[in-house]
């Protein structure tokens, strides 16, 4: 205890874990945001790290650092500045220069999909084949009225959960991604919709489940999106995410546009849990081996 108060003397290292709150950070992304020179930055992150306060990872040739996760002192002190936050001279910059980065990660994205969006089949090839997991996602996903796919890119998955619900909402940001979709599997049953995952255009309570394919790598801040799947979800509705498991293949992050290199299985419950969604499985070692993390939750009670 006395070295993470030791760690937060510093207004500096304060201003980093708020910044942190929203979700992990490369070094030269918090340099960025908080106006600091990389070696300052290093110094708190190194005092930080070293207090146990935050965790470090090095990934893909980058270092990430997130809140340390799982630990009842650190959750407290993060509440605690968060509630607090209005004593913070300068907080308001530092939240506005973080929103900046994140909407510089959704212009990359953006920009990459509208590039690749003819050749994505070609690009995706590249990405664990879903007939290796399909029958658990199926069991997972159940089945129902309606099921809202999430970032549907050129509709790879319409034709699988066609076969499970009555109809399908298909999103994405992406219109000429969408357009392809439409023109490869347009039916009655499927509805083609515009729009970002952060700010779904879905009725509220309106789909039985909703399925995120291979797409919370691609977004600038993944934990926006659960939030709006509690939303959109009638009561005790499913949410079945498929994604890449953490991995360190940076020549594959970069081919595949991906923002993220893969996720651990505890950030996904963590964005999930406080959105109010509650975990009910997370698939075994075999899948996880296969480099793909499948993941089931419910809309939990209001």
């Amino acid at each position: 205890m006395d070295r993470i108060f030791r760690a937060l003397s510093d207004r500096n290292r304060l201003r980093i874990v708020m910044i942190l709150r929203r979700g992990p950070l490369t070094v030269n992304e918090i340099s960025s945001v908080l106006g600091l020179t990389q070696p300052n930055a290093s110094r708190h992150l190194k005092a930080l790290h070293e207090a146990g306060m935050l965790e470090r990872r090095g990934i893909a040739g980058r270092a990430w650092y997130s809140l340390t996760a799982g630990d009842d002192l650190v959750d407290a002190v993060s509440s605690l500045l968060d509630d607090h936050h209005g004593r913070m001279p300068g907080f308001p910059r530092d939240m506005a220069a973080l929103s900046r980065c994140y909407e510089q990660r959704k212009l990359e994205a953006r920009d990459f999909f509208a590039r690749k969006a003819g050749e994505w089949d070609e690009v995706s090839a590249g990405l664990p084949d879903p007939a290796g997991y399909s029958a658990e996602m199926s069991g997972m996903l159940g089945g129902g009225d309606s099921v809202a796919e999430l970032g549907c890119g050129t509709g790879a998955m319409l034709g699988f959960l066609r076969g499970l619900f009555a109809s399908v909402i298909a999103v994405d940001s992406s219109r000429e991604m969408l357009d392809l979709a439409m023109r490869a599997g347009g039916r009655e049953d499927v509805d083609f919709r515009l729009g970002a995952l952060e700010h779904l255009p879905v009725a509220d309570s309106s789909v039985d489940a909703a399925l995120a394919h291979m797409v919370l790598h691609h977004l600038a801040d993944p934990s926006e999106v659960f939030p709006e799947v509690r939303r959109i979800l009638r009561p005790s509705g499913r949410l079945v995410i498929a994604d890449l498991a953490r991995h360190s293949d940076e020549p594959f992050r970069m081919a595949q546009g991906d923002l993220w290199p893969g996720f651990e299985a505890g950030e996904i419950e963590a964005w999930a849990l406080r959105s109010g969604l509650v975990p009910l499985r997370q698939c075994g070692s075999s899948v996880v081996d296969n480099g793909v993390l499948l993941m089931l939750f419910r809309k939990g009670e209001e």
